[in-house]
């Protein structure tokens, strides 16, 4: 008796299965990685969050200290840098609360970008597909009365 070797390898249906398995695979770990992207745009966002708050609040502190908080307009030191301030608080604008945060984080060449309007600035996530729903804004009024509303909106940093 005479026996047939056995060719060894794999059946096209093994391939097929395997395929198929690692196309599962590849969807799975590509939407885990843009689930990620997201994360990391909302913690950069709320770390904006922070320091805008930190900052407005450090300007202020500085005003008071050195007697300009009640002046309509005027400039203080914060960091060695020079803010505009009006009754005490940073102003909306490149000069007030852009000044007194760190140049590196916003702006050309960084993940965020600003944009002034009146009394609002406006700071977005330039990778998040709805830059209105991955934003922080921070408003002031200019006024002997009010003071900045800093908000934050990650509803959507895809």
């Amino acid at each position: 008796m005479n026996k047939r070797g056995r060719n060894s390898g794999f059946t096209l249906v093994e391939l097929i299965i395997v395929i198929v398995i690692l196309g599962i695979l590849a969807a799975y770990v590509t939407s885990r990685l843009s689930s990620l992207d997201s994360s990391a745009r909302r913690s950069v966002m709320s770390t904006l969050y922070s320091s805008v708050k930190s900052a407005s609040s450090g300007v202020h502190g500085q005003a008071v200290v050195t007697n300009v908080a009640g002046l309509e307009s005027n400039e203080v030191y914060f960091e060695n840098k020079g803010v505009t301030v009006k009754f005490g608080y940073a102003t909306p604008d490149q000069a007030g609360i852009v000044a007194a945060l760190d140049d590196s984080s916003i702006g050309d060449g960084s993940d965020i970008a600003y944009s002034a309007e009146g009394k609002t600035i406006t700071f977005k996530h330039r990778t998040a597909r709805n830059g209105d729903k991955c934003k922080v804004t921070y408003t002031y009024e200019g006024t002997a009365t009010s003071y900045p509303v800093i908000d934050m909106d990650v509803e959507n940093c895809d």
